[in-house]
């Protein structure tokens, strides 16, 4: 299949065909593109389907009938199937007349699932809506999953700040996220057809942000002219990706999120209804001219029919790209990317665009799998192994009969560490070029799929200007060369924090090092894919206790209403008197200050929180996760003091209420 593109007609404002839910009045005018027409020849598009098969990425007809059977009766245990009447057509729980309870559920597919985009490895998620309180959802669906823990069902984790559990079953991994809000769960035919402005979507802001997950898939599939053109795109976009080492969110790069919204705004900018609806082969080469032209510094990546020129969204200084949702509150998915993983993922949208105009490039050019040749990094991975001279290797060492320390562990690590350790060196080199590839490496021929032994590691690339790759684009050499020793005292620094966290690392079952390697021999090294056991993780007590299912306003779950279930961790706190003086600014404002007040040096600042296990434990303040989906996500209630690294000076404490940083508490009293 040729992929070379010419310039075409300019696509002007279009006539949109819409679902009978979605109204004309709230579509926005679509700008005109210059975009450009792949030549193909007249196989492409069965070329694409016969790849797609060869794929060991892309599911079967058995596999989706598994999915969807497993879906069902994973649902029927969160619904309690033998305790109320389902209607399984319209997904809807109500109580049965046995039942003196008065409780709506309803359970729908969100993400990839309801899309139709999921591949292989996709998670499948779940958005489940009641009339409860997201603290009894969790303590019920948590009791129900248990008590059919002998039928293979396994919790996985519990995020209560998030309202989540991941649950294991028959193989497949579900993510479920409960929203509390009652009249969305007993109004819920009103929701595809009520407009934004109803009052129906008057509930609380995280109940909402929640909610959008369905609302906005929702919109994708009855706004988007050509769906299956769509779906065919996003899977492909999505091996590519994959293939190239940019899909993975978690280290800054590409995810669903990302190419769903990034790939509906193209496809609306292709469409015109005279020249009919533009090919998949389209699509994709469009897609990558024009993100890679794309000035991501100014321009915000939205659905031009959704929100028209003007999102209203403000960017933050740590933000060095913006990919829009649609639904208010509007959610930037791309929070976590860096100016680094920026710019990698924009090396590799030019590097896909010139392979575009190549006459003899086929859909196998730009996705070449480890399939093809077992055992050795090919593909992108190759490119990789090739493209510095310098690399950061860490390496992690398991050993021992427990399978789940070493899970545990790859788990506290990835993506956290590596991404950290680049951050820094970021920080100390701004000028320098680091890549780091998502997935593990390991040599051929060493012990990687021992129960009892794990042997693998991460590789960083460092480029700078006497560089003289050929895989590497000119850009991305930058003028920088960090003496070894500066980067190993980092380094240094760096692993002893590793090695100090009791709580994950185990020096007994456990090695974890870093080092500075040269451009290593790609032929002797393979990319480790073992799958380790499923570890449950829970972010409270694992206690047992009864819930009343009982309709409950719709509400959050407050700090001061937590029962503390560790008062010996805590009572020193509990039997302090409330400290004197006015009242305290609170630690958001104080955390926000020290972000982004230019005048201050954020890398100089940590946050005292109180952990549940180990009393006060400190975080780099430029690590705070602020996401609660983030597996490093801390309540911002469980924050005790700021202090300055520099002198060790305690800025703001919320015991004491001192507060150097805006003069409230004590401090505001002394000053008075």
């Amino acid at each position: 299949m040729a992929m070379f593109g010419v310039p075409s007609e300019y696509i002007y404002e279009r006539t949109k065909i819409l679902a009978p839910s979605v109204a004309a009045s709230e579509m926005a005018p679509i700008n005109p593109l210059r975009i450009e027409r792949a030549l193909v020849n007249p196989r492409a598009n069965e070329e694409l389907a016969e790849f797609f098969e060869k794929s060991s990425h892309f599911q079967s007809l058995g596999d989706n009938i598994h999915r969807a059977t497993t879906f069902a009766q994973l649902k029927s245990i969160l619904l309690d199937k033998p305790k109320y009447d389902i209607e399984d057509e319209d997904n809807v729980v109500m109580p049965n007349t046995n039942s003196h309870q008065n409780v709506a559920f309803r359970i729908e597919p969100v993400g990839s699932a309801k899309l139709g985009v999921w591949i292989a490895s996709s998670k499948f998620e779940c958005l489940c809506i009641g009339s409860i309180s997201a603290k009894t959802f969790i303590a019920l669906a948590r009791q129900r999953l248990k008590k059919v823990a002998n039928l293979g069902v396994k919790i996985l984790r519990i995020v209560r700040e998030a309202y989540m559990i991941d649950v294991e079953m028959d193989g497949l991994e579900f993510n479920v996220q409960y929203c509390p809000a009652t009249k969305i769960a007993e109004s819920w035919p009103l929701l595809d057809t009520a407009p934004t402005s109803d009052p129906l979507f008057k509930i609380p802001i995280h109940s909402l942000k929640i909610l959008n997950a369905y609302r906005d898939v929702e919109y994708i599939l009855q706004t988007v002219p050509d769906i299956t053109g769509f779906q065919i795109a996003h899977r492909f976009l999505r091996l590519w990706a994959k293939s190239r080492g940019i899909l993975a969110p978690q280290f800054g790069y590409l995810g669903e999120p990302h190419i769903t919204v990034m790939l509906a705004r193209m496809c609306k900018l292709l469409y015109h209804r005279k020249t009919g609806d533009p090919t998949v082969p389209d699509i994709v080469c469009n897609f990558y001219s024009h993100y890679a032209k794309l000035d991501w510094a100014v321009d915000t990546v939205h659905d031009p029919s959704f929100h028209g020129t003007n999102t209203q969204y403000r960017r933050s200084i740590t933000e060095p790209l913006a990919i829009l949702t649609w639904h208010t509150p509007i959610i930037n998915v791309a929070y976590n990317t860096s100016k680094q993983s920026l710019d990698t993922i924009i090396l590799e949208l030019q590097h896909a665009s010139l392979l575009t105009s190549e006459r003899n490039a086929s859909w196998a050019t730009f996705i070449a799998e480890a399939e093809d040749a077992p055992g050795v990094a090919r593909g992108g991975a190759a490119a990789f192994l090739q493209g510095f001279k310098r690399y950061i290797k860490m390496d992690v060492h398991t050993w021992g009969p427990s399978a789940a320390k070493g899970s545990n562990l790859l788990r506290w690590l990835e993506p956290k560490k590596p991404t950290y350790l680049q951050v820094d060196m970021n920080k100390r080199f701004p000028d320098l070029y680091t890549r780091i590839w998502p997935d593990r490496f390991a040599e051929l021929g060493g012990n990687l799929d021992g129960e009892q032994e794990y042997l693998a590691f991460y590789l960083i690339g460092l480029a700078s200007s006497d560089d003289d790759s050929a895989t590497e684009p000119m850009e991305a050499r930058r003028a920088a060369s960090p003496s070894l020793e500066t980067l190993t005292s980092l380094l240094r620094d760096f692993i002893e924090e590793v090695r100090s966290n009791n709580r994950f690392y185990d020096a007994s079952t456990s090695w974890v090092d870093t080092s500075i390697l040269q451009r290593p021999n790609f032929n002797l090294l393979k990319l480790n894919d073992r799958e380790w056991p499923s570890v449950a993780i829970e972010d409270e007590d694992d206690s047992d206790e009864e819930v009343e299912e009982k309709p409950d306003v719709e509400s959050f779950p407050r700090a001061s209403s937590m029962k503390n279930r560790h008062t010996s961790k805590h009572a020193h706190k509990q039997n302090q008197a409330p400290a004197p003086g006015g009242k305290l600014r609170p630690a958001a404002d104080v955390l926000n200050r020290l972000r982004y007040d230019s005048r201050l040096d954020s890398s100089d600042y940590v946050i005292g929180t109180v952990d549940r296990f180990f009393g006060i434990r400190e975080v780099s303040l430029d690590r705070w996760k602020t996401e609660t989906t983030d597996d490093d996500f801390i309540p911002q209630h469980r924050i005790e003091y700021f202090k300055r690294k520099s002198d060790e000076e305690i800025v703001w404490q919320k015991s004491t209420k001192i507060d150097n940083i805006f003069g409230s508490g004590v401090s505001k009293v002394a000053g008075s």
